[in-house]
Formats: structure tokens, C-alpha cells, sequence
């Protein structure tokens, strides 16, 4: 029998799996219309009830790449309602952040073993990505945060 934790990590997997194709939206939060990274994780963890829906201020799609502060949007909402835990810790349902241009700036779900489903520009749809074989997860510092 499952614990409960593990069905609550199945229900996030299951959530962000519904966004699958999804066009990648700057400041977008609609399923099958536009998301964007951030807003992937509060779309999930909010339906999942793991985090309070967030309002994000409106931001330039480049702001990564200007910000003097790299925690601002996605690492100061992780912080208020997630725990940051250690890569060896780190398992399906938890989410990974990116350090990409200036700023923690880039986020997406786990969901297996070497596996994110994400929203990035350069893909255009919310997509499962191999984090092994893509260069952005292997050039580019990481952070993982989980609600357990």
C-alpha cells in the first residue's frame, strides 16, 4: 500500500503530466493555452494543494538576464513554501531550479529518474526532458526544493 507522501508525489507527477503541450507562454498560466516555467509550479502545486495559487509581479520575458537580485521570483517563492534539499535527495514530484544568465531563473518538475517535465522557450511546449542528455541541466548550477 502506498504511503501517503508517495501518492501526494504521484499526484504532482500526474498534475504536471496535464500540461504536457502545452505552448510555452511568458506570464502565462492556462493549460493547453500558455504557461510559462514558474507558473508550471504554481499551476501544479496549487491544484496538487501543496502551495497557496501566487500572484507574480509582471516581469520582462529577459529579466534573468538584467535582475541584481538572482533569488527574485522563483527562489523567493520556493523559500516561502518549500524546503531546499540536496541533490541526492531530491526525487519525483520534488522540482529543480536553474542558475541561467543572472539569476535562478529557469524551474521544472521531476518526474523519474533523470527526467523534468518543463516549460522552456526554446522547446515552445511544455515537454519530458531527459536531463542527462540536455546540456542545459549539465551546464548550469541547480537547486532542488520538495513540500515533504
Amino acid at each position: 500500500m502506498a504511503t501517503q507522501e508517495e501518492l501526494e508525489r504521484k499526484a504532482v507527477i500526474d498534475e504536471a503530466n496535464k500540461w504536457m503541450g502545452t505552448p510555452f507562454r511568458h506570464d502565462a498560466e492556462v493549460v493547453g493555452a500558455g504557461v510559462d516555467c514558474a507558473h508550471l509550479i504554481t499551476a501544479v502545486y496549487c491544484a496538487t494543494g501543496k502551495m497557496p495559487h501566487v500572484v507574480f509581479p509582471q516581469y520582462p520575458p529577459d529579466w534573468w538576464k538584467h535582475t541584481t537580485n538572482p533569488e527574485q521570483h522563483i527562489i523567493e517563492n520556493a523559500k516561502r513554501y518549500f524546503r531546499e534539499i540536496k541533490e541526492d535527495e531530491a526525487k519525483p514530484g520534488d522540482w529543480v531550479v536553474l542558475y541561467i544568465g543572472k539569476a535562478w531563473a529557469h524551474c521544472a518538475i521531476l518526474v523519474a529518474a533523470y527526467q523534468v517535465i518543463e516549460a522552456w522557450p526554446l522547446r515552445s511546449l511544455v515537454s519530458l526532458v531527459n536531463v542527462r542528455e540536455e546540456s542545459l541541466y549539465r551546464n548550469h548550477q541547480k537547486r532542488f526544493f520538495t513540500c515533504w
